[in-house]
């Protein structure tokens, strides 16, 4: 199977996101970035990436997924998921 870093679509948008200041700590972390998922909502749009070095064989789900979030109020912020639920980076 063949992985693209930044993704099928939005891969301008993803490489804008992944090369912003606040995701500096998570490009040191990662070892093998890629998008893991694209999340749009009425309100809300999400980037998350995850490290290929912690996806293990049939295991597709990876521990780690890091990424950024904004509404149509805000402008995009570092986010971790966890549980399903999107919690900020940085307090």
């Amino acid at each position: 199977m063949t992985v693209k870093q930044y993704g099928n679509n939005n891969e301008k948008l993803s490489k804008q996101i992944w090369y912003m200041s606040f995701m500096k700590s998570v490009r040191q972390f990662m070892l093998y970035p890629v998008v893991d998922n694209v999340v749009k909502s009425n309100d809300r749009q999400c980037i998350w990436f995850k490290d290929h070095r912690f996806v293990l064989g049939r295991a597709r789900v990876a521990p780690f997924k890091f990424g950024a979030c904004k509404s149509h109020q805000s402008s995009w912020k570092p986010y971790h998921l966890l549980d399903g639920m999107a919690v900020p980076l940085f307090k």
